[in-house]
C-alpha cells in the first residue's frame, strides 16, 4: 500500500488535528510524536530523510506521552469507526511513504 484513499487520508488528518488541539502543538511536532509512537524505528524514514545525527528513539516519548497517544488514537478510531491498527498503518503510509 503506497497511497492512501481520500477517506484514509482524512482519518490521518483527523488524528493529527486532534493531537494538535489536545497538546497545543504545531503540525510538525504532532507528526513527529505520532511517528515516533507508530513506527518505533521500524521504518527507514529517518535514515532517508532525517539527516545526519538524527536519532529515531521511542525513548524520546515518555510513558505518559505514549499513553496519551494511545488514548487519542482510540478516541479518533472510535469516532471514525476504524481500528487503532488501521490508523497506525495509514499514518505509517502517510509519513514514511510520501
Amino acid at each position: 500500500m503506497a497511497e492512501l484513499t481520500p477517506e484514509q487520508s482524512k482519518h490521518v488528518e483527523d488524528l493529527i488535528t486532534h493531537f494538535m488541539e489536545r497538546k497545543g502543538s504545531d503540525r510538525s511536532e504532532a507528526i513527529k510524536q505520532i511517528h515516533l509512537f507508530v513506527c518505533k524505528g521500524a521504518c527507514s524514514w529517518y535514515k532517508s530523510y532525517g539527516g545526519s545525527g538524527t536519532v529515531f528513539d521511542t525513548a524520546n516519548l515518555t510513558p505518559d506521552q505514549r499513553e496519551e497517544i494511545v488514548k487519542l488514537m482510540d478516541q479518533v478510531a472510535e469516532e471514525q469507526k476504524v481500528t487503532r491498527k488501521d490508523l497506525m498503518k495509514w499514518f505509517h503510509v502517510f509519513r514514511c511513504h510520501s
